[in-house]
């Protein structure tokens, strides 16, 4: 067998422990690269289970914030906790009884339940009256009671109800009517007050009146303004309806001599009616009658239709005065025996002479006497015979005033 040489020996084991120094190099690079490729892969997710104790410490930190993760979590979980018990909370206070207005003890509240709360009456003209009734019914525990009703229109809506107790279970009304106050659409309601928590429940009542009788321009006339001894210029009114209505004027009834009226018929396609022409012949006379520079008088309609009742047709207007007396009107307490001063006052620069003084009844003496002024200025005293006992009657002047020459006070001794 050869020997092989010395130094070829030496040379191979050299060769062979660089070889193995090399192998091991490339294998540790090798498995460094695979776990920082793996590290890698486990912090996305992909794949958690890897070896070496540099990943398993990576793993570690990335469980730990998994736990802060999962920590929110039950942050999280706490307020849906909370959210819960808010919601458990509001189902509780749905759930406790309502407020009562007695007693606890005595049951649960009543609670007032209408079929319906509004009623609508349609097209209606302005005289006719409406009627409706409301039904409700007990549905609560205990008994309910309407304590008033509450219109909001005191002159037009009228209710009724029932005043007993209504039991649970039980029923009751409320009647409403209505009336017109003006045309058009009229909405009006009325509030409930009643022993319910939810007290007061409110009803409502609507309806469109129309007219259907008319007097035009105005049931007011305006006469204006005159001078003493002139006249008022004539007025016309006219009194119409629609022609389907079947009404008749019965009468026309003036409130003094003084005004006076003619009339003539209206006979339209859609209206009938009367012209009233209206005048006023001796303004003083009214001016007499009530002892007032502002003349008043009426005509008073009667018409077939009687839930249309009378018509009034007012006639005003204001005399500026030349002669003037003050006061207009005496008026005393029963038992007065004191002089009673009355003052005559006529245009300046003018002649007006008192003829003489009447006192009806006969109670007074009479003393007249005339003062210095730019104007005739006559001043009467009315002394009484004895205490004044009550009763009606009028001092009457009269001058030789050719506009107006007799002057009317009214006297009224009063208890």
């Amino acid at each position: 067998m050869n020997v092989l040489p010395r130094w070829l020996i030496v040379a191979l084991v050299t060769l062979a422990a660089i070889g193995l120094v090399t192998f091991g190099l490339a294998t540790c690079g090798g498995e460094q690269d695979s776990a920082a490729s793996q590290t890698e892969v486990s912090l996305k997710g992909e794949d958690p289970h890897h070896d070496g104790h540099d990943h398993d410490h990576d793993g570690h930190d990335h469980d730990h914030d998994g736990h802060d993760h999962d920590h929110g979590g039950h942050d999280h979980d706490d307020h849906g906790h909370d959210h819960d018990h808010n919601e458990h909370d509001h189902a509780a206070d749905d759930a406790k009884p309502a407020p009562t207005a007695t007693d606890a003890a005595d049951g649960d509240a009543p609670v007032i339940t209408f079929k319906t709360n509004f009623h609508d009456f349609g097209r209606h003209y302005t005289t006719e009256k409406l009627r409706t009734t409301f039904e409700f019914e007990n549905t609560g525990g205990s008994d309910l009671v309407i304590h008033r009703l509450t219109p909001s229109c005191t002159s037009c809506t009228v209710a009724e109800y029932t005043k007993e107790p209504v039991p649970p279970g039980g029923d009751g009304t409320i009647t409403v009517e209505l009336t017109a106050d003006d045309t058009g659409k009229r909405r009006k309601w009325i509030d409930v007050h009643t022993n319910c928590p939810d007290s007061p429940f409110r009803l409502t009542v609507e309806a469109v009146f129309r007219q259907f009788f008319w007097i035009e321009p105005s049931k007011n006339i305006a006469l204006g303004k005159i001078k003493q001894g002139d006249s008022f210029p004539p007025k016309s009114v006219n009194v119409t309806w629609l022609a389907e209505r079947d009404i008749e004027i019965l009468d026309i009834e003036s409130s003094s001599d003084a005004l006076v009226f003619t009339t003539e018929p209206i006979d339209e396609n859609l209206k009938k009616g009367i012209r009233i022409d209206a005048r006023i012949t001796d303004p003083n006379e009214l001016l007499a009658q009530t002892g007032q520079n502002f003349v008043h008088a009426t005509l008073t309609i009667k018409t077939s239709l009687a839930e249309l009742g009378p018509q009034v047709v007012r006639f005003s207007g204001q005399i500026q005065e030349e002669v003037m007396t003050f006061p207009k009107m005496i008026t005393k307490p029963a038992g007065h025996t004191e002089p009673i001063p009355i003052r005559l006052a006529g245009p300046p620069r003018s002649t007006l002479n008192l003829e003489r003084v009447e006192c009806n009844p006969d109670v007074f003496d009479v003393e007249t006497k005339i003062l210095k002024s730019g104007g005739p200025l006559y001043e009467i005293t009315l002394t009484p015979r004895q205490a004044l006992e009550p009763m009606e009657g009028e001092i009457v002047l009269y001058t030789d005033f050719e506009k107006r020459p007799i002057f009317r006070l009214p006297l009224e001794i009063r208890e």
